[in-house]
């Protein structure tokens, strides 16, 4: 893990290369975690025909945020104890995630639904996603609620969007492209519809993680290089 002579500024790489790391040396833990959480989504969506009713694909969206959040939430509490040095179990972490579920579902609901709105004008959209990037990270290690943590993601990435930008692009851009060789590589052997479909949700459970390390990850970095925060210091916080 970086220290502080290492993060002097928040770059995309750092961030980005810090990401993989842990995804690479927690990948099978992480991967069951996700499928935990991201199960009632895959059975929501094999099970519940749509069929263009905007109520039901509303609701699908807003819990695939909520999961997503929380998700990125239990990583927190992961990413804490193996930079402490603990070892916790798939159980701890969800106890984790779930205990702060009030702020972790209000943040992702009016979050979620603030850059969705500004997704339709695509810049106030894409500010939006990068001032509260780290706001679930936020609300769960210093325990803050919906506005206090919307304030203070949006002070954690003032000063640094940019970096925050390329380093959203960049894994967006790697998980798109990992995801897409693993579906080429299995419609190669001329799988099923049903089995490529499948593949896709497995495929996505596991780099889609990526994703909701990230932020957690970023979080980290962004108050070493505004705060000179050390791994103790962060650790504290939880105490």
């Amino acid at each position: 893990m970086a220290n502080r002579e290492r993060i002097r500024t928040f770059q995309a790489g750092d961030v980005v290369g810090t990401t993989f790391a842990l995804w690479i040396k927690f990948l099978i833990p992480f991967t069951i975690l996700g499928a935990v959480l991201n199960a009632p989504l895959i059975v929501m969506q094999r099970l519940i025909v749509f069929e263009g009713e905007w109520t039901g694909i509303l609701v699908f969206l807003g819990a695939s945020i909520v999961v997503g959040q929380l998700f990125t939430a239990t990583l927190v509490f992961a990413i804490y104890s193996h930079m402490r040095g603990d070892r916790v179990g798939i159980g701890a972490c969800i106890s984790r995630g779930f205990s702060s579920l009030f702020p972790v579902v209000g943040v992702a609901l009016i979050t979620g639904l603030l850059i969705l709105a500004g997704c339709f004008l695509l810049i106030p959209g894409i500010i939006l996603a990068m001032m509260w990037w780290v706001v679930v990270p936020a609300a769960v290690v210093e325990k803050l609620g919906v506005g206090a943590a919307m304030k203070r993601s949006a002070e954690l990435t003032a000063g640094h969007r940019g970096a925050v930008f390329l380093a959203i692009i960049l894994l967006v851009v790697l998980i798109g492209v990992f995801g897409g060789l693993v579906g080429f590589v299995i419609a190669m052997f001329g799988a099923s519809e049903t089995v490529i479909s499948w593949a896709g949700d497995i495929s996505g459970v596991i780099f889609g993680s990526l994703g909701a390390i990230a932020p957690a990850v970023g979080y980290y970095h962004l108050r070493m290089a505004k705060e000179g925060l050390e791994t103790g210091d962060l650790a504290a916080v939880f105490d």
